[in-house]
């Protein structure tokens, strides 16, 4: 069986990872939209072709120290149940998936990641797109989208 490929991305001084698969595309950070009543890790929408896209800041997904977005930011495209932009501070290279330990081996709380692997002195944490936001959470975006679509 061949390794699933997995797109590395960095927050402040920690490397992260997705499955190439899920990825579209990586943008520059362009102005985001605040969504009025949409959940705390929401930053906002993106206008991406003509069609409204959420972000969804990683520094708070993570609960990592937010800070103001950068012009040197990226905003990964990728389906996510439906189409988000995930804000991330950079895109670093494609790597196979290795020595990969599931998220379940590591805490039994860790529901939005896949797992974690080890790669040239560094754990890189893989975000799990399928389990990114809980139903309640997704439930919650797609009314506030509904609210700005109104």
């Amino acid at each position: 069986m061949m390794a699933s490929l997995l797109l590395v991305f960095y927050l402040a001084d920690f490397c992260y990872a997705l499955k190439l698969d899920q990825v579209e595309r990586v943008i520059h950070a362009v102005e985001i939209t605040p969504l009025p009543g949409s959940l705390f890790v929401i930053e906002g929408l993106i206008d991406l072709a003509g069609e409204i896209v959420p972000v969804i800041n990683m520094r708070k997904r993570f609960g990592l120290k937010e800070r103001r977005v950068a012009l040197t930011d990226r905003i990964i495209i990728a389906q996510a149940g439906r189409r988000v932009g995930l804000l991330v501070d950079a895109v670093g290279e494609v790597l196979p998936q290795a020595d990969f330990v599931p998220a379940k081996d590591l805490s039994p709380d860790l529901d939005y990641l896949e797992g974690a692997m080890h790669r040239d002195d560094k754990v890189i944490v893989i975000a799990s797109l399928e389990r990114f936001l809980s139903r309640e959470e997704s439930d919650n975006l797609e009314e506030a989208l509904c609210h700005a679509h109104s």
